[in-house]
């Protein structure tokens, strides 16, 4: 991932991330609160578990979009700057009676830390091979 593409995505408080380890498998899962899609913003919190686990998850693959407009999330409390399309998207996702455990990119790997994002990247396959289910995202009709 180019450092010039990294400066272009939304900010993520860096205050949310701690350190991953590599050796034990681990990512972050995001744990989107339940809520019906009218709440004016999203929720959810990051938990860290280990792939030797076999945790059960869900993963996202949806096209960013204009990483210059975005809207709000929060992220463990803290507000955090997506993309709409990602808003959209765990919009779409979040379901009204339960948690939903999902993993995307955009917020699982803390994106302004190199090394994570190379030793995330080589987990990539294995995320989304024992996901349950992916989720492709392309963005709301008429927005293709």
């Amino acid at each position: 991932m180019s450092t010039a593409l990294l400066a272009t995505r939304p900010p993520v408080p860096l205050s949310l991330y701690s350190d991953l380890d590599p050796q034990a498998d681990e990512i972050r899962l995001l744990l989107l609160s339940p809520a019906p899609c009218t709440v004016p913003t999203v929720s959810c919190e990051l938990l860290t578990v280990s792939l030797k686990d076999r945790p059960i998850y869900d993963a996202l693959s949806y096209v960013w979009g204009d990483p210059k407009i975005t809207r709000p999330i929060r992220v463990n409390g803290q507000v955090a700057q997506v993309t709409v399309n990602l808003e959209a998207a765990l919009r779409r996702i979040q379901q009204p009676d339960y948690q939903v455990r999902v993993w995307v990119d955009a917020v699982c790997v803390n994106q302004r830390d190199e090394s994570e994002r190379s030793s995330q990247v080589a987990f990539m396959k294995e995320i989304y091979s024992n996901a349950r289910m992916v989720y492709a995202w392309l963005g709301e009709e008429g927005e293709r």
